[in-house]
């Protein structure tokens, strides 16, 4: 098992011990955010008392002890902190035992407290007498101005969130935060409003869990507290018995929707799946990482004259003669067939398989693909009377969502083929993409840039991929993609900015909500810079 370095633990300690939250933001959103673990949210209310259920959230949150750790102070006081208060310099912003603050202070905190809380918080009663509670409609804003334009680290904070978690491999941060925000059920309106990913965290891993003692060193110890809350604990039992969700077996999230192994999964049961989502949502690339295992790999990519011909076969003149001449799906088939290729793995890989007639295309073998069923073909003198697909061969369709100049996929074949949609997923850049030199977060920029699409176009497929911003010409040595303001402005200008034209059909006035009223104009150079940043920081 691997576990999150002491180095990696402390440098997200100190990126949240520098943040300059407004005071009256810092309690509410370490409360709202154990909240929101339960599910709560404007349409989904829960029962005020479920609110203890929520323990293992604060202890991740909040914790200075590990799981089978225990404070040595009377009453374990002083076992947790507020992570968005700062926390050096002799100073705890809580002196009771988490024990106690859950759920009590909580409750009192939010149906007790100041009048903010009323803006976003609805109290109800069932018809029972029990009392529920749920977030108002529009809490997000109500939210956002308490912060007063500042902003949460997300690196920082999801990596002291799994600061206890045992990983079966080492995770990249895309991975943790997918974790963090499917932990906390935060929705993609609450991560653009509250928070930001600019911070640089290298991750790295060890073999044990982190000292926690090295957090309460920087904290310093609390006035009145035994000298011994100081110490290193001997032993730390990472099996112990806890309310904390931390023990649970991770699962890699890079995508939130799709992954390398669950497209694996999906095709070993079904033998036939089509990849759809936008462009540059890595569909091609899912492909072909999965096609690594395979025997031998087929690519074709489908066009509008792509035939049933080239596929199946038909007739052909070469030179003075007409011949019969078999297409390249049968001929992959026949290998895949082979009795000296029983033992292996086929996969054909037709990339923009909707750009075609397929049904046309495929013609009889449309039913061949329910795996079992047999069909009679005629291929020149040959006839094959029982032709079928053997269970070693699988076929992977990519389909780009928003091509405006096809039709739908025939639904005889599309409801043979298994469809996982492929978004966009902003935590690619996380990882392959850090910032660095000033420059803006790209994981927030594309974050920001789809929502304002969506919300324009009103269709989710009218987004950008994060495959856009992994281009050679910025790829270093260390495989990581490394952009300045430079040259980010021509790919904004020559690629960016004119899918944003047409996706908005050329609405200037659309084009202007989605982007500010400079950044549609083409700007180079400082005024390029100064308008991507007052982009960045608009509501």
């Amino acid at each position: 098992m691997k576990y999150l370095s002491e180095q990696t633990v402390l440098a997200a300690y100190d990126l949240l011990a520098k943040l300059d939250l407004p005071k009256e933001i810092r309690t509410s959103i370490n409360i709202i955010l154990i909240i929101k673990s339960l599910g709560v949210s404007n349409l989904k209310p829960i029962r005020k008392d479920s609110i203890k259920d929520s323990y293992g959230y604060a202890f991740n949150l909040g914790s200075l002890f590990a799981p089978g750790e225990s404070s040595p102070c009377d009453d374990e006081r002083c076992n947790f902190i507020n992570p968005f208060y700062p926390k050096t310099g002799n100073k705890l912003s809580i002196s009771e035992s988490l024990d106690q603050w859950m759920p009590a202070r909580v409750i009192n905190n939010i149906f007790g407290g100041g009048t903010q809380w009323r803006s976003f918080i609805k109290e109800e009663k069932n018809p029972d007498g029990s009392e529920i509670f749920k977030f108002s409609y529009n809490y997000v804003d109500e939210i956002r101005k308490l912060f007063k334009g500042a902003k949460i680290d997300l690196v920082a904070l999801a990596v002291w969130f799994c600061r206890f978690k045992a990983f079966e491999n080492e995770a990249s941060i895309g991975s943790i935060i997918a974790y963090f925000k499917k932990e906390t059920n935060l929705t993609d309106n609450e991560i653009n409003a509250f928070f930001t990913t600019g911070s640089a965290i290298a991750l790295s891993y060890s073999d044990k869990m982190f000292r926690t003692s090295v957090i309460r060193d920087k904290i310093g110890l609390p006035e009145g507290t035994d000298p011994s809350w100081l110490n290193e604990q001997s032993q730390v039992s990472t099996s112990a018995s806890t309310k904390t969700p931390t023990q649970e077996r991770f699962i890699n999230m890079e995508n939130e929707t799709l992954s390398v192994t669950a497209l694996k999964t999906v095709l070993e049961q079904y033998y036939q799946v089509i990849l759809s989502g936008p462009p540059g949502t890595s569909k091609s690339f899912l492909a072909n990482e999965v096609g690594a295992e395979y025997a031998e790999v087929l690519h074709i990519q489908f066009h509008p004259q792509y035939s049933y011909q080239e596929f199946i076969g038909g007739y052909v003149v070469e030179g003075q003669n007409v011949e019969f001449k078999q297409g390249a799906f049968i001929d992959f088939v026949d290998i895949a067939l082979s009795a000296e290729n029983s033992g292996k793995k086929y996969l054909l890989i037709i990339d923009e398989i909707n750009r075609a007639n397929t049904s046309q295309v495929f013609g009889d073998t449309i039913q061949a693909l329910d795996r079992g069923a047999t069909v009679r073909l005629s291929l020149g003198k040959r006839v094959i009377n029982d032709f079928h697909l053997p269970k070693n061969l699988y076929i992977i369709g990519t389909m780009n969502t928003t091509d405006k100049s096809v039709g739908s996929m025939d639904l005889a074949l599309k409801r043979r083929f298994t469809e996982l949609y492929c978004p966009p997923d902003p935590n690619v850049l996380l990882k392959l993409c850090p910032p660095e030199n000033g420059f803006i977060s790209l994981t927030d920029f594309l974050r920001k840039l789809n929502k304002k699409l969506i919300s324009v176009t009103k269709n989710r497929e009218f987004v950008v991929g994060h495959a856009l911003f992994l281009q050679d010409f910025v790829k270093k040595e260390d495989g990581l993609f490394h952009w300045d303001y430079d040259k980010f402005q021509t790919l904004f200008n020559y690629k960016i900015l004119p899918m944003v034209e047409d996706y908005c059909d050329y609405n200037f006035d659309q084009i202007k909500v989605v982007l500010g009223s400079e950044l549609p104009n083409s700007l180079t150079d400082s005024e390029f810079k100064s308008a991507l940043i007052n982009f960045m920081n608009a509501e």
